[in-house]
Order: C-alpha cells, then structure tokens, then sequence
C-alpha cells in the first residue's frame, strides 16, 4: 500500500529524513506538510488521495489530556472525535500494526479542534466532556476525507504539552497562518511580557522531546 502522511509543521515531516520512503518494512509513503489546521488538513489529503495514496495517516504533535501522558508520549488512535462528538474510528487492523511496532505507544482517543488548546483549565474540561487522551488541530479532516474516498486513515500524536502546563501567549503570538514561528512577533511579545520567559524555556523542552518522541516512532515504523 501507498502511504500519505499529513504533518502540519515542517518539523513534523522532517522527523523522516526524506519525503518518499519506506514504512512497515514493504509499504511505501510520501509526506506533505499541510500547515495547520482543518481547511489546511483537508486540502491536502485531497491531493494525496488524487495523487494515488491509499492510506492517509495524521502525524505530528498533540496537546496532552490526560495528566499520565508527558511531552514526547505517543498516542495511536484508535478513536477520533470532533468537537460536535462525531466518532471517527480508523481500520482495526491498521491500529493494531501501528501498536504492535510502537511498544510503549498509548492507544487512545485523540480529539480534534480548530483552534490550539493553549489553558489547562480548558484542557481539563475537554478530558472531563470528551474523555479523550490527546488534542490536535487536523486528525478528524484528514479522517473525514479519506472516509469519503472510500481510504483507510491513522492518527499518530507526540504530545507537547501536558494536560497541566499553560501554553504562553507568546508561542501563540509568534505562530504564522503556516505554522512557523516569528522569531520578532514571538519577541515582542515576550517583551511586552517578560514574566513568560519561565514558560516558554519550559514549552522549548517540552517541544524538543516531544520531536525526539517522533523520531522514535519513524525509526520504529521502518
């Protein structure tokens, strides 16, 4: 099977080392990063379904729900929900590959929504209404889109911040409509509010073992 893979971020896709290769020691894949969000989500497994692929995986990072899961945990879904509470499951044989290669991987429930949930308070009432384990911004889209093409989809997540820690307004202010940071915009915001500086040293851990968690995965799927 053909393989395409949804990542948001550049540095979500350049955990593989290439844009073509081999997953799952026979399946080939190709990567696309989308930019965030649903529209971005959507479109772009659009194309890779034109372009022939017949599974669609959502890859990348994730906020963290439940409070047992810490920056660079791997979430496998085996449940999406919207924030509407549509249930999007994707193929069982597909969950149980993925799982049997990513010991240690917890199999979950991921939530999608269209904007970053940044508080803890929110991503407390989100584990509370939900149950769900991990959130991200483009898993759901890319599962609604492959369904309705009639192709197989998975979600895999490392998760960034935990469920407690508070996202700071800077690393939001920073972040362009693609998903890359302004070194300036996020500056001045920390200027405007120095008193962040803690957290987002804190958020940049958090980040970089986050991306080490999805190296992981890759060297563990090939």
């Amino acid at each position: 099977m053909h393989i395409g893979i949804i990542a948001a971020l550049d540095a979500e896709a350049r955990v593989f080392g290439s844009t073509t290769g081999m997953l799952l020691g026979q399946h080939t894949y190709r990567v696309v990063i989308s930019g965030p969000g649903q529209a971005n989500a959507a479109r772009t497994t659009h194309e890779l379904v034109r372009s022939g692929c017949d599974v669609l995986l959502s890859w990348g990072l994730a906020g963290g729900l439940d409070r047992a899961l810490v920056s660079g945990d791997v979430v496998v879904a085996e449940r999406l929900l919207t924030r509407g509470g549509h249930l999007l499951e994707p193929d069982d044989a597909l969950v149980e590959l993925l799982h049997a290669r990513l010991a240690g991987a917890r199999r979950g429930t991921v939530l999608s929504l269209d904007h970053p949930a940044a508080g803890a308070r929110e991503k407390m009432h989100l584990r509370e209404r939900f149950a769900a384990d991990a959130v991200d911004m483009e898993s759901t889209a890319v599962a609604h889109v492959a369904r309705s093409a009639g192709r197989s989809f998975m979600s895999v997540r490392a998760i960034v911040d935990p469920a407690a820690f508070e996202i700071p307004e800077a690393a939001l202010a920073g972040m362009g409509e693609n998903g890359a940071l302004s070194t300036w915009r996020t500056l001045n915001a920390v200027l405007a509010e120095p008193a962040q500086i803690p957290r987002m040293l804190r958020l940049a851990a958090h980040y970089r073992q986050a991306l080490r968690g999805l190296r992981d995965t890759v060297q563990r799927l090939q």
